[in-house]
């Protein structure tokens, strides 16, 4: 925020003296008009308007409150009013704005004047209410981290690591991608690096892929039949419309699978697909001889559906709205501090690199791969978003179907554990936690988060002491976001490996993915789409997550760790050494 404080001034030039012979001092407070509080030693930069423009003196920075005292000496002559501006600079990071190899200069964003008697060597600003520092509406947007969540030399290390090699392997696909069939395309990439599972087409590979892949979203239980759905008409938050810049790539999709015993194994049962342009659905059953084509497209659109839904808006914005809350307002001294801020730290810096036009906005990878348009996916992860708002439900950790169901299994554990871990949290800190101190701060995160996203809601509405019932939604929320940031994102990353194989999936897909009335393995995927896609996933999964077992930084609880270490047997042993400690990438 930029503040400026006005004096009309000319007269004998500006002398800086030591303490001790300093004749003005001017101070203030940096306030917000709502729940905002100011960051930490925020720079002001101090001026006085003259007769021949604005003169820069010095410049101070604001304490934790928002306080600030700047003195200097200076005689005014025979003036008789002062006009003094101060310039609250805006936090900035660098490389915000420009590009990697472009810094961002710092502005200011607010104006105030003030004018007082060239006679006042006091000048005191008061309390000044700033305007909002960002409360968007669109939950998509997000804010810009501040310096102490730049990422470490060794993240850049490993990111480069993951994308380096997969970056040369695009480039050798667009020089040459006119020419190259997509069979070429998948060679080049699967020639170097890590090989991941490839996922036939076949009715069990699809029923694997809906229980722990990336493909594997919220399923429901209707007439003894589980029933996975991906629609595309509308909006399920507004009831718009979704727009589309193809007819005939996105389509409408139902999975139906059943068991018959109930410890028996899941069955595909029937796949049922409706083009915008259809009339009617296409069922597919599992002896049909379009079923490998059914299972494709089925799989290409749940990818889509679980990417967009289940690791962009849950993993990432919703969980995003919570931490850069949580950072600004829960202080090291505040137990919940060294209870979440591991796991919540990074998110903002992730999230705003996918702000700047990856992920979440117009030419982000989805938009770039897919059918819907950045306007229309805007409208699916903010849907997601409110309709996953509420940490109070018990839904949202899915009953596991069957013993392959090894994701669900995992989720249900790995929930139990961090239940336990909190509970005794509160156990032991409980009283401090609801000192009014700590409880304030409490207070103002949660109404925060609540302003932002009304469909998440508040711990308590009173800030100086909890009341009946706030412990409890207190160690909801807790649970919530360290399971979205452990293993609620690491098992999504997890099954990205579907997408690394085009003739798995496609994101890309067209045309129906058939050629004439024949199953296209490719799915008509673009040669360039499909590297781009492939290289996205390809990434993602070369990426060397920080492990929560490992505590590589020590900043983990340790209470946290004796817990899941106590009951480590009753995780899969692949998923327990794959939970990350925070949402990383």
């Amino acid at each position: 925020m930029t503040h400026y404080l006005g004096a009309m001034i000319t007269g004998s030039p500006i002398r800086y003296e030591s303490d001790e012979s300093y004749n003005r001092i001017i101070k203030g407070q940096l306030s917000y008009k709502d729940d905002e509080k100011p960051y930490a030693e925020k720079k002001v930069n101090i001026f006085i308007q003259g007769w021949f423009g604005r003169f820069f003196i010095g410049k101070v920075r604001t304490d934790k409150t928002g306080k600030f005292k700047f003195k200097c000496h200076w005689e005014c002559g025979w003036l008789s009013s002062l006009h003094v501006i101060l310039a609250i600079m805006k936090k900035t990071r660098p490389f915000s704005d420009y590009g990697v190899l472009c810094a961002k200069k710092t502005v200011s964003v607010e104006e105030i004047h003030l004018r007082t008697s060239a006679q006042t060597f006091i000048i005191d600003a008061g309390e000044y209410a700033l305007k909002s520092q960002v409360q968007p509406k669109d939950l998509t947007k997000v804010a810009t981290p501040t310096r102490i969540q730049m990422q470490s030399p060794d993240y850049f290390f490993r990111f480069a690591k993951a994308v380096f090699p997969e970056a040369i392997k695009r480039l050798v696909v667009n020089i040459a991608g006119g020419i190259m069939s997509l069979e070429t395309v998948q060679y080049i990439f699967d020639l170097v690096g890590k090989q991941y599972d490839h996922y036939p087409n076949t009715a069990g590979a699809l029923i694997y892929c809906l229980m722990n892949t990336v493909c594997a979203v919220p399923y429901r239980l209707e007439d003894n039949l589980i029933i996975w759905e991906a629609l595309w008409d509308k909006s399920p938050l507004t009831g718009n419309p979704l727009k589309f810049d193809k007819e005939d790539a996105l389509p409408n999709v139902k999975v139906f699978g059943r068991k018959d015993t109930p410890q028996g194994s899941v069955k595909l049962h029937s796949i049922e697909i409706k083009f915008r342009s259809d009339r009617d659905w296409k069922v597919v059953n599992p002896d049909d001889e379009l079923l490998e084509w059914a299972v494709y497209v089925a799989k290409s659109v749940f990818a889509l559906k679980g990417e967009a839904e289940e690791h962009l808006a849950k993993g990432h914005l919703l969980l995003g709205i919570d931490a850069e809350k949580f950072q600004k307002y829960i202080t090291p001294g505040n137990p919940l501090y060294k209870v979440l801020s591991p796991h919540l730290d990074q998110v903002e810096f992730i999230n705003w690199i996918g702000s700047m036009g990856i992920i979440f906005d117009n030419n982000s990878v989805l938009e770039s791969l897919t059918a819907l348009t950045g306007e229309s996916l805007g409208e699916v992860f903010v849907s997601a978003v409110v309709c996953n708002g509420d940490y109070t439900r018990t839904d949202h950790v899915q009953e596991p179907l069957s013993e392959e169901h090894t994701k669900a299994l995992a989720e249900k554990h790995h929930l139990s554990v961090l239940e336990k871990y909190v509970d005794q949290v509160l156990k032991e800190d409980g009283e401090k936690i609801a000192e009014s101190k700590y409880w304030k701060e409490i207070h103002d995160w949660t109404d925060s988060v609540h302003k932002r996203c009304e469909a998440i809601p508040k711990v308590t509405e009173f800030a100086d002491a909890p009341q009946i019932g706030d412990m409890e939604r207190l160690k909801a929320r807790a649970v919530r976001l360290l399971f979205l940031a452990t293993l609620g994102h690491g098992g999504v990353h997890a099954g990205q490996g579907v997408l690394t194989n085009v003739f798995s999936a496609s994101m890309g897909m067209n045309n129906r993915a058939l050629k004439g009335d024949k199953f296209a393995p490719d799915g008509n995927t673009d040669p360039r789409k499909g590297a781009y896609g492939i290289f996205i996933a390809r990434t993602l999964m070369n990426f060397e997550t920080d492990k929560l077992i490992d505590n590589r930084h020590g900043a983990v609880d340790q209470r946290l760790l004796d817990i899941v270490n106590e009951h480590r047997k009753g995780y899969p042993s692949h998923i327990l050494k794959m939970i990350p400690e925070a949402v990383q990438i």
